[in-house]
């Protein structure tokens, strides 16, 4: 049984989050993805509005979180609130979530930072940091690993 949906997609203005916001959108015949001619799908979303959703997420996890993650997440907050469910009480523990995501971007930017990082100038916490990053990329669309957490 569906009982919330939540998104993560571009949006006009700003990205929509609710399912009222893509209805809005979609019943008008607008849409998000075409600019310039050109077809593609661009999320703008901020560190303030990922943190405004989830404030109690520690930085040494989120910082390391590809887009792919974090729109992940964000879906998942506004599925919950949709269904009028909260994450922080515990009421999730039985709860099966569905997750939809397509694309390889997120995962590029880390790769090539670990391809470009110079060894003669990196420190140990700089490769690790390098390391953690890399490691999350590698399973962008694995967002379910990263929900359920």
């Amino acid at each position: 049984m569906v009982t919330g949906l939540g998104f993560c997609l571009p949006g006009v203005e700003q990205p929509l989050f609710t399912a009222g916001e893509v209805w809005e959108l979609a019943s008008n015949g607008q849409s998000a993805l075409k600019h310039h001619g050109v077809y593609y799908g661009s999320v703008d979303l901020s560190d303030d509005a990922f943190a405004e959703r989830l404030p109690e997420l520690p930085g040494i996890f989120s910082r390391h979180y590809t887009n792919a993650h974090r729109f992940g997440l964000v879906s998942l907050v506004e599925a919950c609130a949709d269904a009028e469910l909260s994450i922080r009480s515990g009421e999730l523990t039985d709860a099966a979530v569905l997750v939809g995501r397509g694309g390889i971007d997120a995962n590029i930017s880390s790769y090539l930072e670990v391809l470009h990082a110079d060894a003669s100038t990196t420190t140990p916490h700089q490769a690790m940091e390098l390391f953690v990053r890399g490691q999350q990329a590698l399973t962008p669309s694995d967002v379910a690993l990263v929900q359920g957490r």
